[in-house]
């Protein structure tokens, strides 16, 4: 994913490499004006990414040239064009449900599933709050933050008393 942050391309090595090995490629864009401009050369692997300081709703045009023992490709055919867009926060966690295997009279067990959205950035991790009791009375206290897995086992609970978990 391209955002104003953040830029990451991929392609497939050249099928037909003019009968000699391909040394490496270079990248290059247009930011919205009709000239390119060389990014970076000399990567002999078939992606590049790297922060940059994209503008959100501007279309670029990136095109990877390979260049073998004669010289570079023409690029033609390997154009593309992307709009970059400003990160957001992700959407909340889906399917948060009881894991009845670490269920215990004292602990309850959670797991849920990733949100559908990262809002364009990797996620970090996730945080655990709770409240005693049903309904809109009372505040939401953290018990867990830096979770990086999608379950968590809360521990040392009160029998009897109602929990409500948001993750």
């Amino acid at each position: 994913m391209t955002t104003s942050l953040s830029l990451a391309i991929t392609w497939t090595a050249p099928t037909l490499n003019g009968g000699t090995p391909v040394i490496d490629y270079r990248v290059s864009w247009d930011q919205g004006g009709s000239t390119y401009t060389v990014i970076i050369s000399g990567i002999t692997t078939t992606s590049y990414s790297t922060t940059a300081t994209l503008t959100a709703g501007t279309v670029y045009k990136f095109k990877v040239e390979s260049r073998n023992a004669f010289g570079y490709s023409t690029s033609f055919s390997n154009e593309i064009s992307i709009k970059a867009v400003d990160p957001t926060a992700p959407t909340a966690p889906q399917s948060l449900a009881i894991n009845a295997e670490v269920t215990e009279p004292f602990s309850v067990g959670l797991t849920w599933k990733a949100p559908s959205s990262n809002g364009g950035r990797e996620l970090i991790d996730y945080q655990i709050n709770f409240k005693i009791g049903f309904g809109e009375d009372g505040e939401y206290a953290v018990l867990a933050a830096g979770i990086t897995t999608t379950s968590f086992t809360a521990n040392s609970l009160t029998v009897n008393v109602i929990y409500n978990f948001k993750v």
